[in-house]
């Protein structure tokens, strides 16, 4: 997973991208995400979210094989 996270003065703004192929959702080789806000800590929780979210989709989907 690449994680990418910078301000940028022009805009006044913290922007992040998000890259993975080890937790792409089933059916996909990549998963490719971004998103931008002025307070960091609120930015810094999207980017926590989307990772939590991936990480247990990856987790289901490893299970729901187990299982069958």
């Amino acid at each position: 997973m690449r994680l990418q996270f910078w301000y940028s003065k022009g805009v006044k703004q913290w922007h992040w991208t998000l890259h993975t192929r080890h937790y792409a959702p089933k059916g996909q080789n990549y998963y490719h995400t971004s998103g931008s806000g002025t307070d960091v800590r609120e930015v810094m929780d999207k980017v926590a979210t989307e990772v939590e979210h991936l990480v247990e989709e990856s987790k289901s989907t490893l299970s729901k094989i187990r299982e069958a």
